[in-house]
């Protein structure tokens, strides 16, 4: 309500109470829609008016203390300033204040889309603060030279309604700025069979508590907002109420109490987009690992064929698909598959080899396991704190535990749908994007890759593209960050299996694509090359949104 008529009247006897007879020294945006209007008075004192003209947050807000930025400011109106202030005056039937000045008349106008500041020296030329039309500025003057302005309270008379035979009709047409809200809490305060003359009485009353009464900011459950009213309106469920005596400083409270309760809601909602879906990701994993942990090694079985082989070595010979030999444990024949494209020895080699990685793999897998618990049981222990958090406070703190950046997501998930790539988040800030085909590859190296990103390739092998997005050009990236971004384009090239694999990076910049080159090749003028194991990384997430 703090937009409502009879507020800005109560708020234009409270600015005369302190502000007619100081000078205004300059006037300054730093922020879209906003003018700083900076007055000293008499004794030295500053006053800062914010007045924002936003078409859906129009207001004038009192700082006693406001610093100018050095840079991203600019002034208005600086060849009328500075000039002495007479009064403040408020029109008759609507939102406009009146600012009169020793050398010139400012108008607030709070009229939706074309809310603004103007100013004229002789109500025949504006100076607007916001750009306008010609047909605005024309509406604007003729507006303001019909209107009657008042630095007193006005209380619209209404005794003459008590006849109309429509009084709901009557009202809403002669009275366009009593607002819904003041019509919803006379319908309160009476009953169906109130007679008119009552209902005007009770009206009046409504509209004298807003100009008079302690004003309320408070938490209204029900419409899931911040609200500002009269202490005595009876409409509202009120919790969290905080009672004032001035609309400037109930004013203040509402603006920082409604930020803080949007920046809640905002966070909230980050939280639990991000929390639950890592906490079934992670719980997942966790069961499949296990699963495979539970599952029988094949440890034992490959160093026994190896053994069996090494025995039987002179049966060997390259081109055999598999071997049959009497199992010396078990006194029983055994078939043992065999690549035909392998020398003898080689055979032998590879299943000692398998025997060894299935001894790493295990190992892995339980340390995986283990590591992937930790993180899981911290991400519950956080889940609850997040349940029974209810301050903005806790929540900033529960985004810095996640490392989640309160700020707008970039613009990487939208292209991630738009070109299909793939799309991982390693350690819950950097993005890395990876091709799935050659026509694929050339959309990510091309189209998508900004000039300073980082750009992978397996070395010697077919492969996908892979690019490490880089948000903000003066932070370096760290270089276990650029060894996991290496890991997965090992990862995703023909040397998957490999226990170790180069991978060439550069900065996209360096990635040259020449007309007529078949889709999926690129020239890179300067490379460096890493070692890294082909992997998905700890603290590498993939996003299926």
């Amino acid at each position: 309500m703090y937009k409502n008529y009879f507020y800005l009247n109560r708020m234009v006897l409270e600015l005369n109470s302190f502000l007619p007879g100081s000078t205004l020294k300059e006037a300054f945006s730093q922020e879209k829609d906003k003018l700083n209007l900076c007055f000293t008075s008499v004794e030295e004192n500053v006053f800062n008016l914010i007045v924002s003209a936003s078409q859906n947050e129009p207001y004038i807000l009192l700082k006693k203390e406001f610093h100018r930025a050095k840079k991203n400011s600019i002034g208005f109106f600086q060849e009328f300033l500075p000039s002495k202030l007479i009064n403040v005056e408020i029109a008759t039937d609507d939102r406009i204040i009146k600012f009169n000045f020793a050398k010139f008349t400012l108008f607030f106008l709070i009229h939706g889309k074309d809310s603004n500041v103007v100013l004229t020296e002789n109500m025949r030329d504006l100076v607007p603060f916001k750009k306008i039309t010609e047909e605005t500025e024309k509406r604007t003057l003729s507006t303001i030279n019909e209107k009657l302005f008042s630095p007193f309270l006005h209380e619209p008379y209404l005794s003459d309604l008590v006849g109309s035979d429509n009084l709901a009709k009557e009202i809403k047409n002669r009275f366009p700025f009593i607002s819904k809200e003041i019509l919803s809490e006379v319908s309160a305060r009476t009953k169906d069979n109130t007679d008119p003359e009552e209902y005007i009485s009770i009206l009046s009353k409504v509209i004298n508590e807003i100009h008079t009464t302690d004003i309320s900011v408070f938490y209204e459950k029900q419409i899931n907002k911040v609200v500002f009213a009269p202490s005595t309106f009876r409409i509202f469920d009120r919790q969290d109420n905080r009672n004032f005596e001035t609309y400037l400083n109930a004013l203040n409270e509402y603006l920082i109490s409604k930020y803080r309760y949007e920046k809640l809601i905002q966070l909230r909602s980050r939280i639990t987009k991000y929390l639950e879906p890592q906490i079934n990701k992670l719980a997942q994993k966790l069961n499949q690992i296990k699963f495979k942990l539970d599952s029988p090694s094949k440890e034992e079985l490959y160093r026994h064929y190896g053994n069996l082989l090494l025995a039987n070595i002179h049966l060997l010979y390259k081109g055999m698909k598999d071997i049959t030999v009497d199992d010396y444990m078990t006194d029983q024949p055994v078939k043992i598959p065999l690549n035909e494209t392998f020398e003898t020895k080689k055979n032998i080699d590879a299943y000692f080899e398998k025997a060894k990685d299935e001894k790493q793999s295990r190992i892995s897998l339980k340390d995986l396991f283990d590591n992937i618990s930790v993180r899981y049981n911290n991400l519950l222990m956080v889940k609850n704190k997040f349940e029974s958090a209810t301050k903005l406070d806790e929540y900033i703190e529960i985004m810095k535990k996640l490392n989640l950046s309160d700020e707008t997501p970039s613009n990487s998930q939208k292209y991630e749908r738009e070109y299909n790539f793939k799309h991982y988040i390693v350690e819950n800030k950097y993005h890395v994007f990876v091709g799935k085909d050659s026509q694929n590859n050339d959309l990510l190296t091309v189209k998508f890759a900004k000039q300073n990103d980082f750009w992978f390739h397996a070395r010697g092998v077919p492969g996908s593209h892979v690019v490490l997005r880089v948000e903000n050009t003066k932070e370096a990236i760290p270089k276990p960050i650029i060894k996991k971004a290496a890991s997965l384009a090992a990862y995703h090239s023909k040397a998957k299996t490999s226990k170790m694999a180069p991978v060439a990076y550069t900065l996209k910049k360096y990635v040259i694509k020449k007309k007529g080159m078949e889709p999926g090749k690129v020239i890179m003028q300067k490379e460096d090359v890493i070692l890294v194991p082909p992997e998905i990384p700890e603290g590498c997430e993939f996003q299926t949104d």
